[in-house]
């Protein structure tokens, strides 16, 4: 039985593209993480690049924006900050 499902990116059948709309971009989101932690890309990607403490880094700081206590937004979902009208 394995832990890890990535039935999204084999079943889509929507639009793989930034800029449609909020649920193409989710869909598009998902679609590409998927993509990325299939292990044979993984494998390849790592063989072929030469700065991985970079991305190291940059997925470091991605992980504590969107999955530290710190950066709840007001709907307490810990999906980042929110923006709010200006006072007036």
């Amino acid at each position: 039985m394995t832990i890890h499902s990535h039935n999204f990116v084999e079943t889509s059948k929507g639009l793989v593209g930034f800029g449609a709309d909020r649920n193409t971009d989710e869909n598009t989101l998902i679609y590409y993480l998927q993509k990325f932690s299939d292990d044979r890309l993984m494998n390849r990607f790592f063989a072929k690049t030469r700065n991985y403490h970079a991305l190291i880094a940059d997925l470091d700081g991605l992980f504590a924006t969107f999955f530290t206590d710190s950066t709840k937004s007001s709907s307490g979902n810990g999906l980042g900050k929110t923006t709010s009208k200006p006072e007036s």
